[in-house]
């Protein structure tokens, strides 16, 4: 059955492998670097293509990068906010 999930890196081993959480339970896959789309780094968003437990496409989902940064960004400036409050 294919199937189509998000998943971040998570982490870059030894420049060899990178470690993905795949889905909402954030499961660990491990796929090989060179699979990877081209320029991206740990932290970034990718769209999976699993057919039979296998990841048979990986493709960069910029959308969902930026949405989550901009979502941390703006955290951080209400923490920032709330701690210059209190002093």
């Amino acid at each position: 059955m294919m199937q189509t999930v998000q998943a971040v890196i998570d982490r870059i081993e030894d420049k060899t492998n990178a470690v993905l959480l795949v889905g909402k339970d954030e499961i660990e896959r491990i796929v090989p670097v060179q699979s990877l789309p081209d320029g991206v780094k740990e932290g970034e968003w990718l769209q999976l293509t699993i057919d039979d437990n296998q990841v048979t496409h990986i493709q960069q989902d910029r959308e969902e990068t930026e949405r989550r940064e901009s979502r941390i960004k703006n955290k951080m400036q209400q923490l920032q906010q709330k701690k210059g409050n209190r002093f």
